[in-house]
């Protein structure tokens, strides 16, 4: 009678140990497959709104909304939009951030982080046609409003201007939309809550491995590096040659000296 032998419990052991080496080098190479995946789908969602967009200002001659103070009703963007994205269907959040931050309504101090959407849950925002369960992680450059009632020299108002390839309209964001601006410091770490008057804050979120996606108003898709924030042009009156570029003057050094420095390492624009 022929005897089988099976396996010793050193052969099981060595064989386990393998597979946790093989296990252990995989799963960092997946999960930064995982998130290239779904910065694909969240470029996807943006060239959809990019679309919306367009459709919006070809309908009105190529003005943009009046913005949260038009009157008798609001003209923020989520209202104006709300039959065009409706139809297109869940494209409101990156897949990066979908756990919605309960009772947000775009002005809370709560800590946030890439991963988190703004929600609107606790009342209806009636002023500014907002509904409760609107919600999202993508915002507006609030610049590009035709917010005629401000009498600023600094809105955009219409997508037929000059360098419309480096002028921000819609990217990944804390709130619901900023007022960016060059004078603007970066956030003092990681996780800050954007800060009242610091419009750029609202769009300094380390979303896609140091960097975010945006529409910019040629409507074209892109990802935008964090230090590239400060290079784009988001009002008429912008200088993109301001304090935190290269050509202003920063340097590792300034990066590292703000709150945590944790944009220090990021390359540089």
């Amino acid at each position: 009678m022929t005897k089988t032998r099976g396996f010793t419990l050193i052969e099981l052991l060595v064989v386990i140990a393998i597979i946790a080496l093989l296990m252990s080098i995989l799963m960092p190479a997946l999960a930064r497959v995982r998130r290239q995946a779904r910065a694909v789908i969240c470029q996807s969602n943006l060239k959809q709104w990019a679309s919306i967009f367009g459709m919006y200002t070809d309908e009105y001659e190529g003005k943009f909304m009046q913005g949260y103070w038009a009157k008798p009703v609001s003209q923020a963007w989520m209202v104006s939009l709300r039959p065009y994205c409706e139809a297109a269907g869940g494209i409101t959040c990156c897949p990066e951030a979908v756990k919605t931050r309960v009772g947000a309504d775009g002005s809370t101090s709560t800590l946030e982080g890439p991963f988190t959407a703004w929600g609107i849950w606790t009342s209806n925002f009636p002023e500014y046609g907002f509904i409760k369960g609107d919600h999202g992680s993508y915002g507006i450059n609030s610049w590009v409003y035709d917010a005629y009632q401000l009498n600023s020299p600094q809105y955009w108002r219409r997508s037929d201007v000059k360098g419309t390839g480096n002028i921000p309209l819609f990217l990944d964001s804390k709130s619901i939309g900023g007022w960016a601006h060059h004078t603007n410091e970066p956030s003092l770490f990681e996780y800050e809550p954007w800060r009242t008057g610091n419009g750029t804050g609202h769009f300094l979120i380390n979303r896609h491995n140091e960097e975010i996606n945006g529409v910019f108003m040629d409507y074209s898709v892109r990802n935008i590096g964090l230090k590239e924030i400060w290079k784009l042009k988001w009002h008429r009156l912008y200088d993109i040659n301001g304090p935190w570029t290269i050509a202003g003057g920063v340097t590792r050094a300034d990066w590292a000296g703000i709150g945590t420095g944790w944009m220090e390492k990021f390359k540089d624009y």
